[in-house]
């Protein structure tokens, strides 16, 4: 049972009979948009997690040939001044 407001008076009445069905729909409504709801945030969550292991694997390749490269110059350098090195000792002799 339930009240109703009509012109500043209070009328008691019985449940409808279409209560229940009115009830559950609203309920399915109210379901259905919660779930839109979650998988809206999943989808950009999702999107996100992307998002962020493409950033991760962005800076990670960058570091890791940085890393290359100084190690290919130093080794350059390296092999540049053994070579100088040998070329030195054999016009010495």
């Amino acid at each position: 049972m339930y009240y109703v407001h009509c012109n500043y008076t209070y009328t008691l009445y019985t449940m409808h009979t279409l209560q229940p069905y009115i009830l559950a729909r609203q309920r399915c409504a109210l379901r259905t948009h919660t779930l839109h709801t979650i998988y809206t945030v999943h989808i950009i969550h999702t999107v996100y997690a992307i998002y962020t292991m493409y950033a991760m694997y962005a800076i990670l390749y960058t570091l890791i040939y940085t890393i290359y490269a100084i190690c290919y110059a130093h080794s350059m350098l390296c092999i540049h001044y053994a070579l100088y090195a040998l070329y030195a000792l054999c016009m010495r002799s």
